[in-house]
């Protein structure tokens, strides 16, 4: 018999896309069907996301009922279960957080508390694999995905002033490297995946192919850190100014700071990853 379970998640986009790529591989290892509310402004680019949409149906976030179970609040569990194991290091370096391990555990977590199979054995299966990603976007390939678009969830406090700066310094690099580019948010008159409206996973099926993926740790960014990518071994920059990262086959390169700090030593530090 089929179970149906009602699961929300009221945080930002990128969270709610980590609840999709779970309940997709959920439903196939279990006898169950899912409603999953969220900011209805998210249901574009979830739908895109969603597997098999005759078991994952998408409700507006005022749906959720005393019944329904918040995926996001699995993470609060674990920081909270009295283990002091949180947060969740990374092994090369403890000062960073390994974000992908925080989420691999939360989802164990929900499925043992469930009485469901847990669908993942190891942590690299936290990736996104969205069925969507293998759509073929251009014929045109792009050396890099330049990931500039607003940041709403805390990662970092750029004004849009200081991230326009931020960004034209890695535009001048990009071109002085002779690497060709596409933004996620217009940026003066070079491509942008904002000139087709672009949804997220299609941006995600671009970075497959691409050398590099450099920006703000937001929902494009971490869309084009997909399984196709990570097997293409496309490197990452990450420019943020919070703890969290990922630790995955040494393709990622964390850059923090200040606001003042970033934009002094960004072309430096872009030098040395772009080699």
């Amino acid at each position: 018999m089929t179970q149906k379970i009602s699961v929300y998640n009221h945080r930002h986009l990128g969270d709610c896309l980590h609840s999709i790529h779970f309940l997709n591989h959920l439903v196939r290892n279990n006898q169950v069907k899912c409603e999953f509310s969220c900011n209805v402004d998210y249901h574009r680019e979830l739908y895109s996301a969603i597997d098999n949409l005759e078991k994952i149906e998408l409700f507006p976030v005022e749906k959720s009922g005393e019944h329904s179970i918040c995926v996001a609040d699995i993470c609060y569990d674990l920081e909270n279960d009295g283990t002091n194991r949180y947060p969740y290091c990374c092994e090369k370096n403890q000062t960073y957080e390994d974000v992908i391990l925080h989420i691999f555990l939360a989802h164990k977590h929900f499925s043992q508390k469930m009485g469901l199979i847990f669908p993942f054995s190891e942590k690299k299966q936290v990736m996104y694999d969205f069925f969507s990603l293998n759509e073929n976007i251009f014929e045109k390939k792009y050396d890099c995905v330049l990931v500039n678009s607003e940041v709403k969830s805390g990662q970092v406090n750029f004004s849009a002033e200081e991230q326009s700066k931020i960004f034209s310094i890695i535009i001048n690099k990009l071109i002085t490297e002779n690497l060709t580019f596409i933004t996620t948010h217009k940026h003066g008159t070079y491509p942008s995946t904002t000139d087709n409206d672009l949804r997220l996973t299609q941006i995600g099926s671009i970075a497959k192919s691409c050398k590099f993926v450099i920006g703000v740790p937001t929902s494009p960014f971490w869309v084009c850190a997909n399984k196709y990518s990570i097997k293409n071994k496309v490197k990452f920059f990450n420019v943020t100014q919070d703890c969290c990262t990922l630790e995955i086959e040494d393709l990622f390169t964390t850059f923090k700071g200040s606001t003042s700090y970033i934009i002094d030593n960004i072309e430096k530090n872009l030098s040395f990853f772009l080699k």
